[in-house]
């Protein structure tokens, strides 16, 4: 398998591209040596969507010059319906273009610039090659269905709400129950999750976002407990003092962080935190922001003598109406809240800007 050709496809645009393509890193460095990571981007033409192939270094990428492919991975958000979502919440691509490999019919049948993308992509494929869609529920309807009678190979979707990174056992072709349960954790979040709602999860559930801007000060992962206490002006309190923990117990840690927020928000980040494979003592803490809400941090350091940093925020806002949440006019999704504090949170970038200054300067 290191040796086997692969091609793994990633999106270069809208949310969680950037975790998208950490995994597509990680499996060509532990999984397959020999792959090429090929970057999608969506534009318009004349009310069509026009997807453009890239490798990661700028060179333009060919289905028709590429033959003798043992695996094409697709890493993306997914839906029953309409397949890989490369353009999720780009408004500078009209939402309709964001799958351009969708389905029609009601989802019966693929669509024409479908068909015709993975009738290619089976030209490309060796004759016991397969194609691994990572995303969620691409597999619950007749989506990866259609795609296998329009490649001619085998294909391979979840049936669920996952994300990418639940998929790696999957995208290495190992079968799970080969695996022994103390790996599970680093190959695999055994939980279901829900697409993310940003609105809701504005208006009233925990955030995880990095950086932070309080009143111009920025928080962001790294910085020592004793500084956030000056960036935010009040003293922590402890929720949990610090703790031994081995790498393995701190993968079943971030589990347990995920099952408490079980949506694709969560997934993601904690993913990314997991292929660290982080040792030593952790502690967590909080402040209490007046008129904001709590801000919690997880710290950790490798071992006593060393100084800590946070390598996780959550931030839980006082609860308004979900029909009290606006996005901001112009380009990007970002999402506002009305009154004092002013506070904003750019989905695409996860940046969280907070306020309360008179005037919201």
């Amino acid at each position: 398998m290191p040796h086997d050709k692969v091609i793994i496809i990633i999106p270069s645009q809208g949310d969680a591209k950037n975790a998208f393509e950490d995994v597509a890193r990680k499996l060509k460095k532990e999984v397959y040596s020999n792959a090429t990571i090929v970057k999608t981007t969506v534009t318009d033409s004349s009310g069509a969507a026009s997807v453009a192939f890239t490798t990661l270094d700028g060179h333009p990428f060919a289905w028709d010059r590429t033959h003798n492919v043992s695996r094409v991975l697709t890493i993306s958000h997914g839906f029953a319906a309409d397949g890989p979502n490369l353009a999720m919440l780009d408004s500078s691509v009209p939402v309709e273009e964001h799958q351009p490999w969708g389905s029609q019919n009601e989802g019966r049948d693929l669509s024409d610039p479908a068909q015709a993308f993975w009738t290619s992509v089976g030209s490309s494929l060796r004759a016991d090659g397969k194609i691994i869609l990572l995303g969620c529920a691409m597999g619950s309807g007749a989506y990866a269905a259609n795609v296998a009678k329009a490649a001619g190979k085998r294909v391979f979707a979840a049936t669920d709400e996952i994300g990418a990174v639940v998929m790696l056992v999957l995208a290495s072709a190992r079968p799970a129950l080969s695996l022994q349960p103390e790996s599970l954790c680093w190959r695999d979040y055994p939980i279901p999750v829900t697409a993310v709602n940003y609105e809701k999860a504005f208006a009233s559930e925990t955030l995880a976002p990095d950086p932070i801007s309080i009143n111009g000060k920025v928080v962001t992962t790294g910085i020592a407990e004793k500084t956030l206490d000056g960036l935010l002006g009040v003293a922590s309190t402890v929720v949990e003092d610090w703790q031994q923990r081995s790498d393995q117990e701190q993968c079943e840690y971030l589990l347990d962080v995920l099952r408490q927020h079980a949506n694709t928000m969560h997934l993601y980040k904690l993913g990314v935190i997991k292929l660290k494979k982080m040792s030593g003592l952790f502690r967590v803490v909080q402040w209490e922001l007046p008129g904001v809400g709590t801000l919690r941090a997880f710290l950790h350091k490798p071992s006593a003598a060393e100084p800590e940093a946070a390598y996780l925020y959550h931030l839980t806002l006082l609860p308004v109406p979900l029909d009290k949440v606006q996005r901001r006019k112009g380009k990007g999704y970002v999402l506002t809240k009305p009154g004092a504090p002013k506070i904003e949170w750019n989905t695409e970038t996860n940046r969280l800007s907070i306020s309360t200054r008179a005037g919201g300067g």
